[in-house]
């Protein structure tokens, strides 16, 4: 997995909750729920991960429920690259299928 556990710290925590606050707005809470349950499908996150990640979802309030898109997934894995502190260029998000398409 690219991201085993959310590292302990304030830049962390703001990285975290600014993915969240991301997610939520774009897709809602249960949208951002299945994009991590997602996330941990396809072993970009660990459990452990998912468990801290949904730990913070609580603390939002419910945006819009939109479709996923593969932009979001695009910047979700920005998001993950920055909280596992890795420069690897084989898994920046450009990589990742392009376009507002749902998935």
């Amino acid at each position: 997995p690219y991201l085993s556990e959310v590292g302990d710290g304030l830049a962390s925590d703001l990285i975290v909750v600014e993915w969240l606050e991301y997610l939520v707005s774009e897709v809602g809470i249960r949208g951002a729920s299945e994009a991590i349950e997602y996330y941990e499908r396809i072993d970009w996150l660990t459990e452990e991960a998912v468990a801290q990640l949904e730990s913070h979802l609580g603390t939002f309030e419910s945006g819009k429920r939109e479709p996923l898109t593969v932009d979001h997934h695009r910047q979700s894995l920005k998001y993950i690259d920055q909280l596992s502190g890795s420069d690897d260029d084989t898994r920046r998000p450009d990589s990742v299928g392009g376009g507002e398409r749902p998935c």
